[in-house]
């Protein structure tokens, strides 16, 4: 996997969701890093796999023990990346 996809990973806050399921990073809490989140967001789309979730179809990638997803927006306008422990 992309070793600056590793960095971003490294030097973003990831705030654990209200209900416990999952963390996620939000574009504004870091714009100095713009341009390595939406090359994050792309990645996910373009390298990633599909799965549903209640109903919904949404594009995974595993890294290191997580799997990161979006809520389906183009990454010009996606403002968060989730994450969760990936399943063995």
């Amino acid at each position: 996997m992309n070793a600056s996809l590793r960095e971003y990973i490294k030097r973003v806050r990831w705030q654990k969701a209200k209900d416990g399921t999952h963390e996620y990073t939000v574009v504004t809490w870091k714009p100095e890093l713009e341009k390595e989140f939406r090359e994050f967001v792309s990645a996910i789309y373009e390298t990633g796999f599909k799965e549903k979730f209640h109903g919904t179809t949404y594009t995974y990638l595993t890294i290191d023990g997580y799997t990161y997803w979006t809520m389906n927006y183009k990454a010009e306008v996606t403002l968060l990346i989730n994450r969760k422990t990936a399943l063995v």
